[in-house]
């Protein structure tokens, strides 16, 4: 295969996307790069690049980070988070907010089990806590990937999927249909999700309808090359709300990027806050 064709495709992806590939990423990169072209009848790596580049960039882009698979998503993941967000943080955010929806944001959400598992705890808080009777939740879920998104709206998932989910919800908010899961309509009500490129700040911290309480960037700025990651990290700054709530995974650290957030053990779990300049 042509290698300085590959390298442009490459470089074009890490670039528009901010991804970063690891070196033991880029075999499995030229492999479904390959099959890709063999796919669309391309000749080669380099009139690929172009098609993608100058003809097809808001689609055919979509379909090679698909098929590339890169990270695994689930309900329920990182419960320790989860616990401070619902005991702690929902209700916070509550009293202070008033008769206003609270606004949370999947950044990253691929096919949406975040997002979802986000509703299930909104829910459950307002059913369990009597003070809380008009609690109105809004949640946006992004990802630059449209594929995962489409998937994400028909909100039907496989055992492995939801293999952390609490048995008591499963009937609840996910019902079994044709040897599957499936979510609840209301907590497909409560979400909206909307393709976001997470590397391009510039397109959504300037929306007038991105103004949020609560962010969740999880296992998603890991595979941002470094020299990006500070700079989405200062938009999520700007889009959250005083006194806002950042999630990221236990395993990324902010710190060697930026201190503009505050780094707070909360319960089990770390979040970050804003901090007021």
């Amino acid at each position: 295969m042509d290698i300085e064709g590959v390298r442009m495709v490459r470089d074009y992806v890490q670039e528009t996307t901010g991804l970063k590939l690891k070196e033991e990423q880029l075999k499995m990169f030229s492999r479904k790069l390959a099959e890709r072209i063999s796919e669309l009848g391309f000749e080669t790596p380099f009139t690929y690049y172009l098609a993608v580049k100058h003809r097809y960039k808001n689609t055919e882009l979509v379909n090679l980070i698909d098929k590339m698979k890169i990270s695994e998503t689930y309900f329920f993941r990182e419960e320790e988070q989860l616990a401070v967000l619902k005991e702690r943080v929902l209700p916070e955010i509550a009293q202070r907010a008033g008769a206003r929806p609270i606004r949370i944001w999947s950044a990253g959400c691929s096919t949406g089990e975040e997002a979802y598992t986000l509703a299930i705890l909104c829910r459950e808080l307002k059913r369990e806590r009597p003070e809380f009777p008009d609690l109105k939740v809004t949640i946006i879920a992004s990802d630059i990937n449209e594929i995962a998104l489409d998937s994400a709206r028909i909100g039907k998932y496989s055992h492995w999927a939801i293999r952390h989910l609490p048995s008591r919800f499963v009937g609840t908010y996910v019902s079994t249909k044709n040897g599957g899961f499936e979510v609840a309509p209301e907590l497909r009500e409560m979400i909206k999700f909307v393709p976001i490129n997470l590397n391009d700040v510039a397109s959504w911290e300037t929306r007038r309808d991105f103004r949020f309480d609560v962010v969740f960037c999880r296992n998603v700025l890991m595979y941002f090359a470094d020299r990006r990651v500070p700079e989405v990290i200062r938009g999520f700054y700007r889009v959250l709300e005083k006194d806002g709530y950042l999630f990221t995974a236990s395993t990324e650290s902010l710190i060697r990027h930026t201190t503009i957030f505050k780094l707070m053990k909360v319960m089990n779990a770390f979040v970050y806050t804003k901090r007021e300049t």
